[in-house]
């Protein structure tokens, strides 16, 4: 039997290369000092690259931070659009999405950290409006996995029938597991002063919020 030569993987183009790196970077100075101390200069040291290349791909700091919080969107989307279809039942379905974020969370802390400080605020004068747009789609499209699994919930009969506003309750959701992610990163020592354990703290959250949606009766 003649062995099959597999090529090797295609090489990204450099500016693709490049642009990730910047991404990296900003992520980087973000997590580290917070959207007001993320500046231009800040992100060309981190990057090793200068700042007048940065400019070259990402006109303003409006255009990097945007660029940098869809990339962190898109991978959350693809963690939520798999955790879904490993299910399915509705109410395991958003278990399973909430679980993801909270892997994400723990896997990729920079970009969660990004996102959480992130302000999607509605583009100015000197913003370009169709990245934002495209920022907004892709959150869009985030939130609609989590709307889908509500319904298909309602309909299969493993979720209350009476929560009739979807779109209200999956950004309710979202800002719960959030707020917990955010409290096991910023009050671990209360959390644990009494002898509760991150995990437990996050496992009976989950609990609690799965209950809540749960057909009464």
């Amino acid at each position: 039997m003649v062995a099959v030569k597999q090529r090797p993987p295609a090489r990204k183009p450099r500016q693709e290369l490049r642009q990730e790196q910047i991404l990296d970077a900003a992520e980087q100075v973000v997590a580290d000092l917070g959207l007001t101390g993320c500046t231009m200069d800040r992100v060309a040291k981190a990057a090793g690259t200068s700042r007048p290349l940065v400019y070259v791909y990402y006109r303003d700091m409006h255009a990097l931070m945007q660029a940098v919080a869809e990339r962190a969107l898109l991978e959350l989307e693809g963690r939520f659009e798999q955790a879904a279809a490993s299910e399915k039942i509705g109410l395991r379905k958003v278990l399973a999405i909430g679980q993801a974020y909270v892997t994400f969370a723990n896997e990729q802390p920079r970009r969660f950290a990004v996102l959480s400080m992130f302000e999607a605020q509605p583009p100015s004068a000197d913003q370009d409006p169709q990245q934002w747009q495209a920022l907004m789609d892709v959150g869009c499209r985030v939130h609609a996995h989590t709307e889908r699994a509500l319904r298909a919930g309602v309909d299969d009969g493993s979720i209350r029938p009476d929560l009739v506003n979807i779109d209200v309750l999956s950004k309710t959701l979202w800002a719960f597991v959030h707020g917990v992610l955010q409290l096991t990163r910023t009050k671990r020592a209360v959390i644990e002063y009494d002898g509760h354990t991150l995990d437990n703290f996050l496992q009976v959250s989950m609990d609690f919020a799965m209950q809540a949606l749960v057909k009464r009766g």
